[in-house]
């Protein structure tokens, strides 16, 4: 017979009950990211149909539903919630995993968008405006997070890491342009 030691038991459910209310906390961010300045700045460009943002809201309302998957969910908590607190317990390649799952399963990730071909050469494609819209929301919900270390807008989100991204010519055009018409709403 098993004897479960209980302290294990508990330091498993309360990093669980951690990381579900950062994952809760972050989704609710995007979310009122996108309500607050992203969307008003959406339905003022007159080339945009109600369809084409409906699409967009939707797309948001199922932001990172991935990270609740096995194939996610158990490498983020041992990354970011490892067992009693013990960076020796975080797992590079199952977090790796995690993420690179992540990146394939979200089409909000610039990584997402990127061919890798097998002659080697990288083909970096355009994303869409939905993608676009829930990349910058993801980037801006950090100033949403109360009890994590994380902070900051999407607009300094890119000035830290935008230089780094892989994004086609027309993508980044699109990305600042909506990263500057938000800001007119700060």
């Amino acid at each position: 017979m098993k004897i479960i030691d209980e302290s294990m038991m508990t330091n498993d459910a309360e990093r669980k009950m951690q990381y579900n209310e950062y994952l809760r906390q972050h989704i609710a961010g995007v979310q009122k990211s996108f309500n607050d300045y992203l969307l008003p700045v959406l339905q003022e460009d007159e080339s945009l149909t109600n369809s084409q943002i409906v699409d967009i809201i939707d797309q948001i309302k199922d932001h990172d539903q991935s990270k609740y998957e096995d194939e996610e969910y158990p490498g983020y908590l041992q990354w970011f919630y490892p067992e009693n607190g013990d960076e020796s317990n975080k797992d590079q390649t199952q977090f790796d995993l995690a993420w690179n799952h992540h990146q394939h399963m979200n089409k909000h990730h610039w990584q997402h968008w990127i061919c890798r071909s097998d002659n080697d050469d990288d083909v970096i494609l355009d994303m869409d405006l939905a993608s676009i819209c829930e990349m910058i929301c993801d980037w801006s919900s950090f100033q949403y997070l109360t009890d994590y270390d994380l902070s900051g807008t999407a607009h300094e989100w890119y000035k830290d890491h935008g230089k780094k991204m892989l994004l086609s010519d027309n993508t980044r055009e699109i990305v600042e342009e909506l990263l500057d018409k938000t800001d007119k709403q700060l």
